[in-house]
Parts: structure tokens; C-alpha cells; sequence
């Protein structure tokens, strides 16, 4: 008899800690009342990025012409000898120009305009241009 009164009063007082327990877990958090703003859109411009969007631009002003670069062959190459690597160089209005390294070649163009050439670097198999006026270099091979 006192087996199945121990096991009855274990069985009660599980049953009263698992009442306890429901009861405490209950959401004791109040439910909002407002409706919450949805998200602002990322993508959407600002006031000021639409004014600067819509401005009236500045007129963009146009550099002035400059002249084209003539056209240029590499004729011939002579490696490295005692006066250094030299190239045999062909432009057109000017002939063929031998040309060494940090040497300048100036041309005189159709248009009447000169046009300076310094000549960087001979290698094996190419030449390095640079038109400082134009602020371009090339490389004939």
C-alpha cells in the first residue's frame, strides 16, 4: 500500500509542476497596437539626387583639335653595337629617320603643324615611341 501511495503522490505533484510550468510559459508580451511603416525603398532617389539629375548641365568644353599621328614603319633594326641599338624608322611626309634610343625625331606634319617623336627604348624585335604632344606611346615591331 505505501508503494501505490508514493507512486499516486509522485503522480500529483508531477501533474501540478507541469500545470505550473504551462502557466508560466504563457506570452505575457503585449500585442502591438500600431501597424509597423514598411522598409524604405533603397532604390528610391533622394530629393537631392533628383535636383541633380535634373539640373541643366555646364556645356562640356571641347578640347582642341590635335594633330593625327603620321603614319610610321619600322624598316629595319641593327642590335647593339658600339654606338648602341639603332632603327631605321619610314614617316610618312618626313622618309625613313634612324633613330636611337633617347633621341627625339621631329616631324613636320601636312597641316603645317611639327610633331615631336622621342624615341624610349630598341629592343630585339620593337621600338618604343613616345608623342609627348599627344600624350600617346607606341610600339612598332
Amino acid at each position: 500500500m505505501h508503494r501505490s501511495l508514493i507512486i499516486l503522490l509522485i503522480w500529483s505533484a508531477a501533474g501540478a509542476v507541469c500545470a505550473e510550468d504551462v502557466e508560466s510559459t504563457k506570452d505575457d508580451t503585449p500585442t502591438p497596437t500600431e501597424v509597423k511603416k514598411p522598409a524604405k525603398d533603397p532604390t528610391a532617389l533622394s530629393p537631392r539626387m533628383k535636383q541633380a539629375l535634373t539640373e541643366k548641365r555646364a556645356e562640356v568644353v571641347k578640347e582642341p583639335d590635335l594633330p593625327k599621328l603620321p603614319e610610321i614603319k619600322l624598316k629595319g633594326l641593327v642590335k647593339a653595337g658600339e654606338t648602341g641599338a639603332s632603327a631605321m624608322i619610314e614617316i610618312a611626309g618626313a622618309g625613313i629617320q634612324l633613330a636611337r634610343p633617347d633621341s627625339e625625331i621631329s616631324v613636320k606634319l601636312a597641316d603645317g603643324t611639327s610633331l615631336t617623336l622621342k624615341i624610349k627604348k630598341i629592343n630585339a624585335d620593337s621600338v618604343e615611341i613616345e608623342v609627348p604632344a599627344l600624350k600617346q606611346a607606341l610600339t612598332l615591331r
